[in-house]
């Protein structure tokens, strides 16, 4: 049995696309919410008094780096599920998989 065709396949690319999309706001708004913090504790760090708030609030700000990256990482590795999606779907890797790649780059560009 070959691969669902129409509107019932769960791997359709209209699916597909939705959820990538929304994989990556979600990934998005997880980076900046990561990055506010670490601004903020790094606003924080210049009145930290004693040797352990600072260490916490470095600890802290290496944290938030990490989540934000990580939130970077899957937006990138969410983009070429998509695109591996598309050249499958597609059934080649010329014209047609580059055409949808270009639309999906385009629609979050």
């Amino acid at each position: 049995m070959g691969v669902k065709k129409g509107p019932h396949n769960p791997l359709s690319t209209g699916k597909l696309f939705k959820a990538i999309k929304e994989l990556l706001a979600n990934a998005t708004e997880d980076r900046n919410l990561a990055l506010e913090v670490f601004r903020k504790a790094k606003e924080d760090l210049v009145n930290a008094a004693d040797g352990m708030d600072r260490d916490s609030l470095r600890k802290l700000q290496v944290e938030c780096l990490k989540l934000a990256q990580s939130s970077k990482a899957a937006n990138i590795k969410a983009i070429e599920l998509y695109i591996k999606n598309q050249e499958a779907m597609l059934g080649n890797f010329g014209e047609g998989a580059n055409k949808a790649t270009e639309e999906f780059m385009g629609d979050n560009g």
